[in-house]
């Protein structure tokens, strides 16, 4: 089923980053981590702090 779906890295990284942007909690904690380990984007640890730090808001 979905679970089951693959999506590319860079297209899951451009909507994951357009619904975190929208104000989604659970997309700023998967952009995050996206930012973290280097999906679908380079690694990016101050962005990655950023969007953890707007999910506990």
């Amino acid at each position: 089923m979905l679970d089951e779906l693959e999506i590319e890295p860079n297209t899951e990284f451009e909507v994951v980053k357009s619904a975190a942007e929208s104000g989604n909690i659970g997309a700023m904690k998967r952009l995050a981590e996206m930012y973290e380990k280097g999906i679908g984007t380079e690694v990016d640890i101050e962005k990655a702090r950023y969007w953890e730090n707007l999910a506990r808001i």
